[in-house]
């Protein structure tokens, strides 16, 4: 009887140890999908922003010459991660230095 316990109990702390560990990889796999959408919104929120801006300067007939460089810095003061100020300076830079690929942190 004694034997058939300790059995039961083995059983049920490795079934307890897999489940733990598959909470574990999708709470991970949530913080990622959650922290890409974050980080996309972010991005969004900031180019639809700025697109606005653009489109109310231009229907403005009292507007002067637009200044690209002001216009960019403006832009870029909004930046929120450092590969938006990396891809600002050197679009190319973030794909050479990943290969070309995407990494999801």
């Amino acid at each position: 009887m004694l034997q058939s316990f300790a059995q039961l109990r083995k059983l049920l702390a490795a079934s307890a140890q897999a489940d733990a560990e598959q909470v574990e990889a999708l709470m991970e796999d949530i913080l990622v999908h959650l922290q890409f959408q974050d980080r996309t919104s972010q991005m969004l929120t900031l180019l639809q922003e700025d697109m606005e801006r653009l489109a109310h300067v231009a229907s403005d007939p009292n507007t002067v010459p637009l200044d690209a460089t002001s216009w960019m810095a403006r832009l870029q003061s909004g930046y929120a991660m450092q590969e938006q100020h990396t891809n600002h300076t050197s679009p190319d830079a973030d794909l050479a230095a990943s290969g070309g690929e995407t990494t999801y942190f």
